[in-house]
């Protein structure tokens, strides 16, 4: 199908496909049409099944993951049981040892913004019943050769599924990856520092 192949399930892509057939059963065109297709946790397809003449069923289609199984869920359900899948998260620490303090607050002033998500993404990933593996990066992403280093890297090359440390919206970034809303506020400041000034 051509919207698999131009990975048109993908976010922010909405679908809602219509069965007017009462012949037809979900399961069957589940099997026949959706099956083989990329629609991953991030899409929003919706199937309307005619059940008797003013009677519907509403149902979501998603993957958990890429050639898995197919996952047919009622509509109120809204994905809230990911059944333990695990979603390999690139973060960026830029100093060792934050590694020994992601959830205790020391050192607040190292890697911040990497420590406040961190714990973050751990909750969201308890509320949704996922899992997480980690691959830690020392940048966050730059362009060189035509490729992508850092966490950015990790999620273009398909080592990643999201990236749990934000980073900055730049021109070069906004086509090859996704952003969601900002988790906390950040803002640039200069500092300038007066010579003349008596110490």
């Amino acid at each position: 199908m051509l919207a698999n192949e131009e990975n048109l399930f993908a976010s922010p892509i909405k679908w809602l496909i219509i069965n007017n057939d009462l012949n037809r059963n979900v399961m069957e065109i589940v099997e026949e049409y959706f099956t083989g297709m990329n629609i991953l946790v991030d899409s929003d397809v919706s199937l309307v099944n005619q059940i008797v003449e003013v009677k519907y069923s509403i149902v979501k289609l998603y993957k958990r993951q890429k050639h898995g199984e197919l996952v047919i869920e009622n509509y109120a359900v809204k994905r809230k049981n990911l059944q333990n899948t695990n979603l390999r998260t690139a973060i960026v620490i830029t100093h060792n040892d934050t590694m020994n303090h992601l959830t205790d607050y020391r050192d607040k002033h190292l890697d911040s913004i990497t420590k406040v998500n961190y714990i973050l993404v751990n909750h969201l990933a308890n509320i949704v019943n996922a899992s997480l593996s980690y691959t830690i990066k020392n940048t966050w992403g730059y362009k060189k050769n035509n490729t992508w280093t850092g966490m950015i890297g990790e999620l273009t090359e398909d080592k990643a599924d999201i990236g749990g440390t934000p980073l900055f919206v730049t021109s070069d970034r906004i086509d090859t990856i996704d952003y969601i809303a900002m988790t906390t506020a950040t803002k640039s400041k200069f500092v300038f520092v007066n010579r003349n000034y008596p110490s």
